[in-house]
């Protein structure tokens, strides 16, 4: 006996949704746009207050907003109360925004994290050249391969800035 199967997108009038592999496939695709966005957002708006750590770290408010900003850059920031900023991250655990790269369009600059991807691809590349030992292999190959995404993150963030529907 011969099975046909027919894949249509997810929400095509030809999607027979009682097919569990049907059913599959869509839920794995949502999943998959979930796990590339990574949770990456924009929080836009008029900085109500700040709070300076160093020259490449400030926690801000703004207005609207509920979240507290933690912004972490390369170069130093700029921005002051009044300012309107478009900061693109990700929630943290503790309730705060990491913020991974700023716009300020009051003042024309734009800043981003350290994306750090050459410090990824050493990780792994010791992890390769030690593979006779089974520490690099565990420890130095999955940490390059989260400083890689991390980068790729930052990369992200960066871009979201700049596109009008992100």
């Amino acid at each position: 006996m011969a099975t046909s199967l027919s894949i249509a997108w997810p929400g095509s009038a030809s999607q027979d949704r009682g097919d569990p592999d049907e059913v599959f496939r869509r839920i794995g695709a949502r999943i998959f746009i979930f796990w590339m966005n990574m949770m990456l957002r924009k929080i836009e708006g008029t900085v109500r207050s700040y709070r300076a750590i160093d020259v490449h770290n400030v926690q801000f408010e703004i207005q609207g907003a509920s979240n507290v900003i933690d912004l972490n850059v390369e170069q130093p920031w700029i921005l002051k109360n009044g300012d309107y900023v478009v900061v693109a991250g990700e929630d943290a655990r503790s309730g705060k925004f990491n913020g991974y790269a700023y716009r300020n369009d009051t003042k024309e600059t734009f800043g981003k994290s350290d994306p750090d991807l050459l410090g990824g691809l050493r990780y792994i590349l010791m992890g390769l050249l030690f593979f006779w030992a089974i520490f690099p292999v565990f420890i130095h190959i999955p940490a390059g391969l989260r400083r890689l995404e991390f980068g790729r993150k930052i990369d992200r963030a960066a871009s979201m800035l700049w596109s009008t529907n992100g």
